[in-house]
């Protein structure tokens, strides 16, 4: 076989990079607050109705969702994945009934 004849190999895939620049979210859905064993705020979460789910940045207006377990929320803010992970950092919420 000569080097017309071989099959040159498909190129290799890059990997999949980690989106690390923020981006604006305006989206509802529901927060879940989950406290250690002493009952303290470990992480607050956000899902989203449309199944995207966030880990809220605890300061600033994300440390006042810490009070809104369970209940469903409209919010604005920006959200960036560190080590894999989304993170928004709240700049607007409201609590919905």
């Amino acid at each position: 076989m000569n080097a017309e004849e071989q099959e040159e190999a498909p190129p290799e895939e890059e990997p999949a990079r980690v989106r690390t620049e923020a981006v604006d979210v305006d989206t509802t859905g529901t927060i879940s607050v989950i406290r250690n064993d002493r009952g303290k705020i470990d992480s607050i979460r956000f899902t989203g109705e449309d199944g995207v789910s966030f880990t809220i940045r605890y300061k600033g207006n994300g440390r006042m969702l810490g009070t809104a377990d369970g209940k469903r929320v409209a919010l604005k803010g920006r959200a960036r994945d560190v080590k894999g992970e989304s993170i928004l950092d709240v700049q607007t919420f409201r609590i919905l009934p």
